[in-house]
């Protein structure tokens, strides 16, 4: 591509909206842009900015990082990289990157009319004006504070497309701030870049720092703030640890954090007596309350490797279990802490979290500190939870309270958490951050009152333990629940997010929702069974209209119209491989194993036709992507590969399991005849689906790339043999003639 140097205006450039009543979310489909900003007003035309300078306020590091995004995207658009200073230039076109409080940045914020202020909009809020000053073009990317001037450079990178053979920016303002300040939803790859160090070849360990840093400057671009971390995968050795340490400072720089959950397990800071004398909770698990020096070198340890990769939170979690009856199992506490502490578990939780936080303000004072105060469901905070404790013990919660026989020793165990809660409260720094595993508005509300001036950590878990796991995740549309006004809490989204699915688009839809909870799906509705496919799996029309098909193009390029139907499907490869496992209790907890397998079958059915297609355009050159002419080229493909084999297999796998079922359900009907027919229909067909899926195997294994890996669903799914259901539908038809 050339450029012309000039300096021309593309299309009419009138400072009056051309959107008309256009809401955000309708604009920012214009550029891909997930999350939506708050408001986005855009005029006529753009401006094209080849030959441009970008200020910098001087002394911000994230005004840098910020101004490399923009010439970022104009480099890969094809344009020359803009000139970066730290002084205003008086000739040309300029954009102005920085926080409000620099005196330029506020200076050409002045003279265009915009406000923008450490309070208004708020943390990590920003401003896009664009105008100009003395007749010369301007752009303004301002901050309320340092990540804000990021977050508006970010955004302004979308905006800069190619018009007419020209990089220009479309003209308009964007205005915007997050809901919740801080947005895990992610994970950083410390254990990778380990697993490379450790291997010694130097050409592993800088991929693997490559791959790591392009997924931070994809959570970047995406404000996406805080990713989960591993704490034991911080390396002990020298070289590990640099290079953990290079990361994190990459991350930083990028206003991106680690979150790491620590638990107060002492077995390898403790005496042979006194690990004979604790309480081993689990397997090489040992709690004993009363070892305050173990628990002190252990936080020193901690605190070490929270300063060297810069975290931004640590949840520190006592022991698991106990329920609501024994919590944290403190009736089998050793003899040193009944001598301590006696019955009083509220003194030792408060003198072990104390310790901890003392040290690890200490040794890193950049790092949010967490309480995993036990138990973390609040539904006993409910003022009618004796009443109702037997119908609110459902799904996943079953049995945290199963032990309580009536009303009487619920109103017991009531008053004995609510009063070991309460003094935490008043025993914690204000700043203490308090685990709330979810639940509906109510219980999160009623955690809040127990713990009135603490922000809390939202621990949600989108994905049900061995359940649904579909190419989609609606649920974050309920991040809404969550919000409280003039509360900054923390939102974790826990789980992998990876397993039959692409982990990369469940962040983007979370992104969304943490960002600006209040979308026109947004909901404050969230129960706890809100998790299940059937109660809250069901894409909405917002996502499937809007959301997706950004997330889409986004991510897959050419192969974006079959990704997104796939995703706006949110079938599930996890149930059709093995639909028994995925509605144990431990799942979606149904009765009906198949309730949704001819459903299943026909979304299959349906899918495996538009990725058969796109294999076959791809492979003779057909497909125009978005970033590449062949999608072969693309990081989609192997996503493609993917999807294309997974449901082609599925597709024959849930026909036969659902004809089964049908089966089965007609001879209880007495309905003979009518099953013994689809019984051999379905024989008759498994010689052609047998070859179906051979075919696919062999194209797949044709190809030169790898399909993504999709975890255990899809590797049980390769090992399917179509054959295997002859003997299912033998079985009936014997069954039938012995009525």
């Amino acid at each position: 591509m050339t450029l012309t140097r000039s300096m021309v205006l593309i299309g009419a450039m009138a400072m009056t909206s051309t959107a008309g009543a256009q809401e955000p979310w309708e604009l920012a489909e214009r550029w891909d842009l997930v999350p939506t900003p708050r408001q986005i007003s855009l005029v006529s035309g753009g401006l094209e900015i080849v030959g441009w300078r970008i200020f910098v306020a001087p002394g911000s590091a994230m005004a840098e990082v910020g101004a490399g995004e923009i010439n970022d995207r104009v480099a890969a658009l094809g344009g020359e990289e803009l000139a970066v200073v730290n002084e205003l230039p008086v000739e040309g076109g300029k954009i102005v990157v920085g926080p409000c409080v620099d005196p330029t940045v506020a200076a050409v914020a002045r003279e265009l009319g915009a406000t923008i202020a450490p309070d208004d909009p708020g943390p990590q809020g920003y401003l896009i004006e664009f105008g100009d000053v003395e007749g010369r073009p301007i752009i303004l990317c301002a901050g309320s504070d340092e990540l804000g001037a990021l977050y508006a450079c970010v955004t302004l990178r979308h905006m800069i497309q190619v018009r007419e053979n020209t990089v220009v920016a479309l003209a308009g303002s964007v205005r915007d701030w997050p809901d919740f300040l801080w947005r895990c939803n992610g994970r950083l790859g410390l254990r990778e870049v380990a697993q490379a160090v450790n291997s010694g070849d130097a050409g592993q360990v800088e991929a693997a720092m490559e791959r790591a840093k392009q997924q931070i400057d994809f959570y970047l671009r995406h404000k996406i703030n805080h990713v989960f971390g591993r704490l034991w995968a911080v390396g002990a050795d020298d070289e590990v640890r640099a290079a953990q340490a290079e990361l994190a400072e990459y991350a930083a720089a990028r206003g991106i954090h680690p979150r790491f959950v620590g638990n107060t397990q002492i077995g390898d800071y403790l005496s042979e007596e006194q690990r004979e004398q604790a309480l081993q909770a689990r397997q090489n698990r040992f709690y004993l309350w009363s070892a305050l020096d173990a628990h002190r070198q252990k936080a020193r340890d901690m605190a070490e490797d929270l300063a060297l990769v810069d975290a931004g939170m640590l949840a520190l979690h006592p022991i698991d279990g106990g329920a609501y009856t024994d919590p944290e199992a403190w009736s089998r506490r050793p003899e040193p802490d009944r001598e301590r502490y006696g019955d009083d578990r509220a003194a030792a939780s408060i003198e072990q979290f104390k310790l901890y936080f003392d040290i690890l303000r200490e040794g890193s004072p950049g790092t949010l500190l967490e309480a995993v105060s036990y138990p973390y469901h609040y539904q006993f905070a409910l003022p009618d939870f004796p009443e109702r404790f037997q119908e609110m013990n459902v799904s996943p919660y079953r049995n945290w309270w199963g032990a309580i026989e009536d009303e009487e020793q619920a109103r017991q165990v009531q008053e004995q958490l609510i009063s070991y809660h309460s003094r935490l409260a008043k025993a914690f720094e204000d700043d203490v951050f308090i685990t709330f595993r979810e639940a509906g508005r109510d219980v999160f509300l009623a955690c809040g009152r127990v713990y009135p001036g603490h922000p809390i950590c939202i621990w949600t878990y989108p994905e049900t333990y061995g359940g649904w796991h579909g190419t989609f995740f609606p649920q974050a549309r309920y991040a809404k629940s969550f919000l409280r006004e003039d509360h900054d809490d923390y939102f974790f989204v826990a789980g992998g997010l990876g397993r039959g699915r692409d982990h990369r688009a469940q962040y983007l839809a979370h992104a969304e929702y943490l960002w600006g909870a209040d979308r026109p799906d947004g909901s404050e509705e969230f129960t706890v069974s809100s998790r299940l496919y059937e109660v809250g799996g069901q894409v909405t029309d917002y996502q499937r209209d809007s959301l997706i098909p950004r997330i889409a193009r986004l991510l897959y390029g050419g192969a974006a119209p079959e990704m997104a139907e796939l995703m706006a499907a949110n079938v599930s490869l996890n149930y059709v491989a093995d639909p028994e496992a995925t509605t144990s209790a431990r799942g979606e907890d149904t009765d009906d194993t198949y309730r949704w397998m001819a459903d299943q079958a026909g979304q299959f059915e349906r899918l495996h036709p538009l990725f058969e297609d796109l294999m076959g355009r791809a492979e003779a050159g057909e497909v125009a992507g978005v970033r590449a002419a062949d999608i072969r080229d693309e990081e989609a493909w192997p996503w493609v590969l993917a999807f294309y084999e997974g449901t082609g297999i599925c597709a024959a796998k849930a026909r036969l399991e659902s004809d089964a079922h049908r089966c089965r359900e007609l001879l209880a009907e007495d309905h003979i005849d009518d099953g013994v027919a689809l019984a051999r229909q379905a024989l008759e067909a498994i010689p052609e689906l047998s070859a179906t899926l051979a075919a696919i195997r062999d194209r797949v294994e044709a190809c030169e790339a790898e399909p993504v890996s999709l975890g255990g669903a899809l590797t049980r799914l390769r090992e399917f043999d179509p054959t295997s259901f002859e003997e299912v539908f033998d079985e009936i038809i014997e069954q039938a003639g012995n009525r």
